[in-house]
């Protein structure tokens, strides 16, 4: 880029054509020559940072950057909310010094600068090591696309712009995968069980370890009485245990267009992954298998229900590529639109151009895309272009909720799933029971689902917190259309939730409404709560 005015170089310009001016206005030949050499130097002064930029590259200025674990970040790993450092280094192996203005990196979307890199002259044939740190709103994938240096020349009057591409990829896990479940785990006997696990239920006769000994009361099997204790005391004695078991889970979560309402951080998709993170961690933590299904227009991720490590690197990964929907059929992005925004990152990221008078260079277009995605060779153009956008957390537009009832039949669909499981499961449901037109359907599904022995919990997933009032410029003007409509939600919410509450709990079925990603946790430890009263 050409050099630009800096604040002195501005005042100095000001101060030539002023004297200048006056000077001719006073056909002062002193003052014309003093205004000729200040445009002189300045001239001069341009002429010498013209090519800082062009001897930086020929000099190959070296640029890396890298996360740094351990420092910021929770226990190795970036989740939202939590600060965490970026560790740079900038090699500079020409022969004169530089002198950096200012240095800001490129971010996506969801990724939040809260100290900015502090640089400042570099010598010559010498490294520069520094850091600056970071925070996410969301969880999903963050990307760093380059850092852009703003340089001043050696009389300070014209700054020179500089930008390295470097783009550096980071996944921000759920809170949960770093929190440690506080929800208590004696559970009911009402839960479905299988083989032995860590989750521990209280019951009297047969089972593996002893919790207590006491007096026999009416109703109290006599199976269970411990005798050589009873013969022991002279009076009848209740032997009482504690069984390890295995409950199964499912989490179905709903990720259409109404839970992606909202800036990142508060939207009800985030609720939901939160309360999919944390169910799944608890589960990893009572070795208890668990699966996950997620549906929008149609079931858009299945993981079959298994336990270990490696099924929580499935959990995560299918829960985030939930932040990075890039299906056809899902997005509200024509291709044309598509193509234009790519083209637009790739010429100011990478400086390459790919449209000549109009006319699209199609081949060099997808030979660029091949290398960037060697993997994905063999795609349509218009399906490396939305990768494009997932590998560089470009996020595309998806589509709102529609009345033609897809959100309806994919719900059904996915809670068909556990029907085909041998064992009993405990089903963990979250949407926002948004374009659920026949409700009776859905009541008729969990009835069949109680049926065959399988729990069904659901958490309603509440609209974002849309007044913050420590900042006014958030909250809605009365009267505005942004309150009406938030108004409009709230009441739709009130009544949908009203109508979950009052057609489940004939059915025994707990329902709890979560409006926060913070408080997922709280929200889980309600619904245990509920769930051993149902039982």
């Amino acid at each position: 880029m050409l050099p630009s005015l800096s604040g002195a170089g501005r005042t100095l310009v000001l101060s030539v054509l002023l004297s200048g001016g006056l000077s001719l206005i006073a056909r002062s030949e002193f003052g014309i020559m003093l205004a000729t050499m200040g445009a002189v130097a300045l001239a001069a002064a341009y002429m010498s940072a013209l090519p800082l930029s062009r001897r930086l590259r020929r000099s190959r200025t070296e640029f890396a950057w890298w996360l740094e674990h351990g420092t910021g970040t929770a226990r190795g790993a970036v989740v939202p909310d939590v600060p965490f450092e970026i560790s740079c280094y900038l090699r500079h192996r020409g022969a004169f010094p530089i002198h950096i203005l200012d240095a800001k990196p490129l971010l996506s979307e969801g990724l939040e600068l809260l100290t900015p890199p502090e640089l400042g002259d570099i010598s010559p044939s010498s490294r520069t090591d520094f850091r600056f740190t970071l925070q996410a709103s969301c969880s999903g994938r963050g990307t760093l696309h380059g850092l852009s240096l703003t340089l001043i020349g050696t009389a300070g009057l014209f700054e020179t712009a500089l930008y390295f591409p470097n783009p550096l990829s980071i996944r921000v896990l759920p809170r949960a995968a770093v929190a440690i479940s506080s929800r208590s785990r004696i559970l009911s006997h009402g839960l479905p069980a299988t083989k032995a696990a860590k989750t521990r239920i209280r019951r009297r006769g047969g089972g593996t370890d002893l919790h207590e000994l006491r007096e026999f009361v009416p109703g109290d099997p006599f199976k269970s009485i411990a005798w050589k204790a009873s013969a022991r005391r002279g009076k009848l004695i209740i032997k009482e245990v504690e069984q390890e078991l295995q409950h199964p889970r499912w989490v179905i979560i709903d990720s259409s267009g109404s839970m992606r309402d909202g800036r990142l951080g508060k939207q009800k998709l985030d609720i939901a992954i939160e309360l999919a993170a944390a169910e799944c961690q608890d589960a990893m933590l009572q070795d208890d298998r668990i699966g996950l299904l997620a549906f929008d227009r149609r079931v858009v991720s299945n993981v079959p229900m298994s336990d270990g490590v490696r099924q929580q690197t499935k959990l995560w990964d299918a829960l985030l590529n939930l932040t990075e929907c890039v299906d056809a059929d899902l997005l509200d992005i024509p291709d044309e639109r598509l193509l234009r925004w790519v083209l637009t990152y790739l010429r100011q990221q990478e400086g390459r151009a790919f449209e000549s008078r109009g006319t699209l260079r199609r081949h060099e277009l997808e030979a660029h895309l091949d290398r960037l995605l060697p993997d994905d060779r063999q795609r349509s153009l218009e399906e490396k272009l939305r990768l494009l956008c997932r590998d560089r957390s470009i996020r595309l537009p998806h589509q709102a909720n529609v009345t033609d009832g897809a959100k309806e039949r994919a719900l059904l669909e996915a809670l068909k799933v556990p029907l085909r499981s041998k064992d009993p499961t405990r089903i963990l449901l979250c949407t926002d029971l948004e374009g659920i037109e026949n409700f009776g359907t859905l009541v008729h599904s969990i009835e069949l689902l109680q049926r065959r022995g399988h729990r069904v919990s659901l958490i309603v997933a509440g609209p974002r917190p849309a007044e913050d009032e420590t900042n006014p410029s958030t909250i809605p003007a009365r009267g505005s259309i942004a309150e009406s409509l938030q108004t409009l939600s709230d009441r739709r919410l009130e009544a949908s939730l009203m109508r979950a509450r009052r057609e489940l709990a004939k059915r025994r079925v707990p329902v709890v409404l979560c409006t926060d990603p913070r408080e997922v946790v709280a929200a889980l430890s309600r619904l245990d709560r509920r769930s051993r009263r149902a039982a």
